[in-house]
Protein backbone atom coordinates (compact mmCIF):
# COMPACT_ATOMS: atom_id res chain seq x y z
CA UNK A 1 0.00 0.00 0.00
CA UNK A 2 2.43 2.56 0.58
CA UNK A 3 4.52 1.75 -2.14
CA UNK A 4 1.63 2.44 -4.65
CA UNK A 5 1.43 5.79 -2.85
CA UNK A 6 5.01 6.04 -2.99
CA UNK A 7 4.74 5.43 -7.01
CA UNK A 8 1.47 7.64 -7.29
CA UNK A 9 3.62 10.77 -5.64
CA UNK A 10 6.57 10.19 -8.02
CA UNK A 11 4.75 10.56 -10.69
CA UNK A 12 3.37 13.54 -10.36
CA UNK A 13 6.35 15.09 -9.07
CA UNK A 14 7.67 17.43 -11.20
CA UNK A 15 10.90 17.25 -12.66
CA UNK A 16 13.46 19.75 -13.70
CA UNK A 17 12.81 20.59 -17.77
CA UNK A 18 15.67 20.39 -19.99
CA UNK A 19 15.78 24.08 -20.04
CA UNK A 20 15.80 24.28 -16.44
CA UNK A 21 19.73 25.76 -16.25
CA UNK A 22 18.84 28.33 -18.37
CA UNK A 23 16.02 29.53 -16.61
CA UNK A 24 17.50 29.34 -13.27
CA UNK A 25 20.44 31.65 -14.94
CA UNK A 26 17.33 34.20 -15.85
CA UNK A 27 16.40 33.92 -12.01
CA UNK A 28 20.57 35.04 -10.86
CA UNK A 29 20.14 37.63 -13.62
CA UNK A 30 16.48 38.79 -12.55
CA UNK A 31 17.43 38.57 -8.79
CA UNK A 32 20.14 40.87 -9.21
CA UNK A 33 18.97 43.44 -11.88
CA UNK A 34 15.58 44.24 -9.54
CA UNK A 35 17.68 46.55 -6.84
CA UNK A 36 15.26 49.64 -6.47
CA UNK A 37 16.19 50.98 -3.46
CA UNK A 38 13.55 48.94 -1.58
CA UNK A 39 10.65 49.29 -3.48
CA UNK A 40 10.74 45.97 -4.81
CA UNK A 41 11.72 42.96 -2.39
CA UNK A 42 12.13 40.16 -3.65
CA UNK A 43 12.46 36.19 -2.98
CA UNK A 44 13.40 33.83 -5.52
CA UNK A 45 14.69 31.04 -5.91
CA UNK A 46 15.78 27.94 -8.45
CA UNK A 47 16.52 24.62 -8.92
CA UNK A 48 13.37 23.71 -7.15
CA UNK A 49 11.49 21.13 -8.67
CA UNK A 50 7.71 22.01 -7.42
CA UNK A 51 5.74 24.00 -7.20
CA UNK A 52 6.09 25.69 -10.41
CA UNK A 53 7.29 28.81 -8.96
CA UNK A 54 10.19 30.82 -8.70
CA UNK A 55 9.06 32.81 -6.00
CA UNK A 56 7.50 36.30 -5.72
CA UNK A 57 8.44 39.94 -5.07
CA UNK A 58 6.41 42.74 -3.48
CA UNK A 59 5.98 46.26 -4.64
CA UNK A 60 6.36 49.11 -2.33
CA UNK A 61 5.84 52.49 -3.71
CA UNK A 62 7.13 54.71 -1.26
CA UNK A 63 9.51 52.87 1.28
CA UNK A 64 10.22 56.03 2.60
CA UNK A 65 7.54 56.19 4.29
CA UNK A 66 5.99 53.13 4.63
CA UNK A 67 7.29 49.18 4.25
CA UNK A 68 3.55 47.98 3.58
CA UNK A 69 3.94 46.77 0.27
CA UNK A 70 1.16 47.62 -2.12
CA UNK A 71 1.20 44.02 -4.27
CA UNK A 72 2.28 40.76 -4.16
CA UNK A 73 3.20 38.81 -7.24
CA UNK A 74 4.14 35.49 -7.80
CA UNK A 75 6.43 34.66 -10.46
CA UNK A 76 7.31 31.92 -12.92
CA UNK A 77 10.95 33.37 -14.80
CA UNK A 78 11.99 31.95 -17.93
CA UNK A 79 15.31 32.04 -19.69
CA UNK A 80 14.97 33.42 -23.31
CA UNK A 81 18.63 32.51 -24.08
CA UNK A 82 17.14 30.47 -27.13
CA UNK A 83 14.88 32.97 -28.09
CA UNK A 84 14.67 34.43 -31.34
CA UNK A 85 12.29 38.13 -32.15
CA UNK A 86 10.96 38.56 -35.37
CA UNK A 87 8.75 41.82 -35.94
CA UNK A 88 8.03 42.38 -32.11
CA UNK A 89 7.09 39.28 -31.47
CA UNK A 90 9.17 36.60 -29.15
CA UNK A 91 9.14 32.84 -30.29
CA UNK A 92 11.29 29.70 -28.13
Amino acid sequence: MLEQRREIVEKHIKTHSARSVEDCDAVTVLNSFLRSDGKINKNFSCNDKWPNIDGTFEFVSNPSISRRPEQNFVVQIKGTHQCNETNGIFKL
